[in-house]
């Protein structure tokens, strides 16, 4: 069984010797480098193409909200319809109550 374990232990020497030499080989010629900054400049391109999709998003939520004019009309035409199911309210009630009344007597 030893003499089985030598060549892995030989082969997986030569494979760790390669790919230090690999290794020192791509710092020497910038390929480790230009592959960093590949990793980062892809990462920040969708970070920024993310940002780009959501501010486009905002964009158009804030356009379709109402002006300012708009919504003063909005909440001035929602009072007058607050005020009037009020009154409608308590004429429903005074005409039951006079209802009731008449029929008590």
């Amino acid at each position: 069984m030893s003499d089985l374990e030598k060549p892995e232990k030989g082969s997986n020497l030569l494979q760790s010797m390669g790919e230090g030499l690999t290794n020192i080989a791509d710092s020497l010629t910038g390929r480790h480098l230009e592959n960093r900054i590949r990793e980062y400049t892809e990462l920040y391109a969708d970070v920024l193409l993310g940002l780009h999709r959501d501010l486009r998003n905002l964009e158009a939520r804030t356009e379709s909200l109402p002006d300012k004019k708009q919504f003063e009309s909005m909440m001035a035409s929602m009072q007058r319809t607050r005020t009037l199911l009020i009154v409608s309210i308590c004429v429903s009630l005074a005409s039951v109550g006079g209802f009731v009344w008449i029929l008590l007597r």
